[in-house]
């Protein structure tokens, strides 16, 4: 310990006083003076040193250890002076107070934390005083540290009671707050079941009444609660959360009624309800209902049959129901679905059966029309509505079972839809074996699905039947064939063709080179031979309409080919296309090709019979033509089309009656006689309709079978298990529970104010 220097004072003499002059020498008191004050100012600077010294390593000194390895005061060494020491202490107790309460309010964080989720003040209460029992218990039993237990205890029991309080004060609130959501959901669980509810309880059942309290009186309880929700979860509830519950329960409530509306609506119109045919006069109903629920006055329906009607399932009463105006929109746009529904459901059974009756025609080979194949793709499994559709899935129709109807359809003899043909433009073809460049099998799949759907062998005979396919297709094809087996082209696909057919329309040289060929082919000499000469050369028929035809494509041929191979490819088409018929006028008494003939477009079993009837029949109207034959001394000439029957196109053709001069014969108004296909038309209709009823009449007993089991709108009816125990009788339990708890509350409230 540094030494704190002592300083002598004056020496006193036992001396005789001298003689005291006026002018007395004060040096020494004056030296005396000096040396007390060097005195005290070494002193306080040197305490002054001490004290900073002792404050500064108070300050900043490391803590020590315990005796049990924890953290203890700071130790402050023994050369230390008594002004050093004295004040390094309580500056080192101080920091160690602090530390011990930091480490104290660290640790109440900590275990707040772990209990905060659950709001668990209880759980938090045990582990702190487990940590504040331990903290103290090590502080006690070191004497160095005993001087500190008290502070610290004081620290550690108010960051307790300040932790716990904070937490019961969230877990009321947590409660509270849970409380209010429980309640919210149940209401909101029992609203969702209200529709259900009042929809299954007006019912009758096999087992009797589902449900044992009445929905009413459901309805009425839930509003009830929600009216005491303000008055329990003050600080909770919105009042605009209020009106959207009691808006909830109102729409439900009367969703369900109107339900029931639909479901009479179903079974009362009875025999006028045929939903397997295109009339669906529900529909129409349903939207005369629409025009009361948005309303909300019966008196704005026009049709007073629909309002008979409505009036007569409850509609009328409905509406006039006190809460209905208040949700009327939101049921109307509600009651769209409803409606939607059940037209959609009468048209997915009318497709169902339509769909069935076609594939049983299909299976039978009878001929479809264009909107019955095109039903039966569209409706069927598979789901071909466009080219795109037919394409890609192509490949696993004809792979596929060759029972299926679309293979059937795609396969038959019946007019293909617009998007199968479609599907077959060499535009779409390029498109599609571009697509699928990868592939080898691609462009062989559609050659050989076009041979096998229009090619057939009919009376020793090839059978051209292009069945809506158009003449670019058609010839695309024959390329194809004519070229494949040739060393012209290793591989030849559409995109070739197309390709040459853009270079011949732009390209001046081009065009040139093709009548270059032309004229070679000829060996002319001076005047060119015409493409239409070439033609006439190559179909060998003087037949304007054949020639004609073909020269629409014979540029491209010479240009892609050569005159040789392109006269090869024409001459091997005509008999495809054009076919000589028995009962076309004959030029010259010649049989000539045509597209017209009637053996061509009426292959159905008897429809040539009936063809070659109706225009016998014909004949008989004129005064020349009664004693004349169909086939034999009259005839079929071409008119300029069929006009649409019944507002519904049709490619059949329709043809005016001849003599075998070709003179058209008239009726006895001066009129041509004309040939159509409606008699045909009609025979396929009754041959369409007869299938319909078969199925129709199964269909319907399969309806009656399940209508047995549900309720009219297909809901399946459950069994009755009886009163609370039935399907709603858990939610109605819990209502009444909530309800019969409130009103015990406003009771409990309303007797303390007394």
């Amino acid at each position: 310990m540094a030494e704190i220097p002592k300083f002598k004072g004056t020496p006193v003499y036992n001396q005789p006083i001298g003689v005291v002059t006026p002018m007395r020498d004060t040096s020494g008191e004056t030296l005396a003076r000096v040396g007390q004050a060097i005195f005290e100012h070494d002193y306080a600077k040197l305490y002054a040193a001490e004290e900073t010294k002792g404050k500064a390593f108070g300050a900043a000194a490391a803590f020590g250890k315990s005796k049990d390895g924890g953290l203890g005061p700071i130790e402050i060494p023994d050369n230390f002076s008594k002004v050093a020491r004295d004040n390094a202490l309580p500056i080192g107790d101080k920091r160690y107070i602090e530390r011990l309460t930091l480490d104290a309010q660290m640790h109440a964080n900590e275990l707040h934390a772990q209990h905060d989720q659950t709001k668990d003040y209880v759980g938090f209460q045990e582990k702190w005083k487990a940590y504040s029992e331990d903290t103290l218990s090590r502080l006690s039993s070191d004497p160095s540290l005993a001087k500190y237990a008290a502070p610290i205890a004081a620290a550690l029991d108010s960051e307790g009671f300040a932790h716990g309080k904070k937490l019961y004060a969230d877990k009321l609130k947590v409660e509270h707050k849970q409380a209010f959501v429980n309640r919210v959901q149940i209401l909101e669980s029992a609203i969702k079941d209200q529709r259900a509810l009042v929809n299954l309880q007006e019912k009758e059942y096999e087992d009797g009444d589902v449900v044992g309290t009445s929905a009413d009186i459901v309805k009425s309880n839930i509003l009830e609660i929600i009216d005491g929700l303000e008055e329990e979860f003050p600080t909770l509830v919105e009042r605009q959360q209020l009106q959207t519950l009691k808006d909830d329960i109102n729409r439900e409530h009367f969703l369900g009624k109107l339900d029931n509306v639909a479901s009479a609506l179903i079974q009362n119109i009875g025999d006028n309800f045929n939903q397997y045919t295109s009339d669906i006069p529900i529909g129409d109903i349903m939207q005369s209902a629409q025009t009361a629920i948005r309303t909300g006055n019966m008196d704005n329906i026009r049709n007073e049959e629909h309002k008979r009607i409505l009036d007569a399932v409850g509609l009328g009463e409905i509406i006039s129901t006190s809460g209905f105006g208040d949700v009327r929109d939101k049921l109307a746009s509600a009651f769209d679905s409803v409606e939607n529904n059940i037209v959609a459901q009468a048209k997915a059974n009318k497709d169902g059966l339509l769909y069935s009756s076609y594939a049983g025609m299909a299976a039978k080979g009878v001929p479809m029309s264009a909107n019955a194949s095109a039903h039966i793709l569209k409706t069927g499994p598979l789901a071909i509505g466009t080219p795109q559709d037919l394409l890609n899935k192509l490949p696993a129709i004809l792979m596929g079972d060759r029972n299926r109807p679309e293979y059937q359809v795609l396969m038959g003899n019946g007019q293909l839809p617009e998007f199968v043909t479609q599907a077959f433009a060499p535009e779409m073809i390029e498109g599609y074996l571009a697509q699928n460049s990868d592939n080898p099998m691609a462009l062989i799949t559609l050659r050989n699905y076009f041979k096998q759907a229009t090619h057939r062998m009919r009376d020793g005979r090839l059978d051209i039947n292009l069945r809506g396919f158009s003449d670019e297709t058609f010839m695309m094809f024959e390329t194809m064939d004519a070229v494949a087996n040739t060393p012209l082209y290793k591989s030849f696909t559409p995109a070739d063709l197309l390709a040459k057919r853009a270079e011949l329309e732009r390209d001046k040289d081009a065009q040139e080179l093709v009548k270059t060929r032309i004229k070679k082919f000829f060996n002319a000499d001076g005047k060119q031979p015409s493409t239409l000469d070439f033609v006439r050369d190559a179909t060998g028929s003087t037949d304007a309409n054949v020639n004609l035809h073909f020269a629409r494509y014979a540029d491209e041929l010479v240009y892609t080919f050569g005159a040789q191979q392109a006269r090869e490819i024409i001459k091997n088409s005509v008999e495809k296309v054009f076919q000589k018929s028995d009962f076309m006028f004959m030029q010259g008494g010649q049989k000539t090709f045509t597209r017209m003939a009637p053996e061509q477009h009426f292959r159905g079993d008897g429809e040539m019979d009936i063809i070659l009837t109706t225009a016998q029949q014909k004949l008989r109207l004129s005064a020349r033509g009664k004693n004349l034959v169909i086939g034999k001394t009259a005839f079929f000439a071409p008119t300029t089309g069929t006009a649409p029957i019944k507002g519904v196109p049709t490619n059949l053709p329709s043809y005016r009656l001849v003599d075998r001069n070709g003179q058209v014969l008239l009726d006895a108004n001066s009129q041509p006689l004309v040939v159509g296909p409606q008699a045909v038309m009609q025979a396929r209709d009754i041959k369409t309709k007869a299938e319909i009823e078969k199925y129709l009449a199964k269909a319907q007993e399969a309806r009656a079978r399940f209508l047995s089991g549900t309720n009219m709108l297909g809901q399946y009816k459950p069994k009755s298990t009886g009163g609370a125990a039935s399907s709603f009788g858990g939610t109605s339990k819990t209502i009444n529970s909530i309800l019969d708890a409130q009103r015990q509350r406003i009771r409990d409230k309303l007797e303390s104010q007394k």
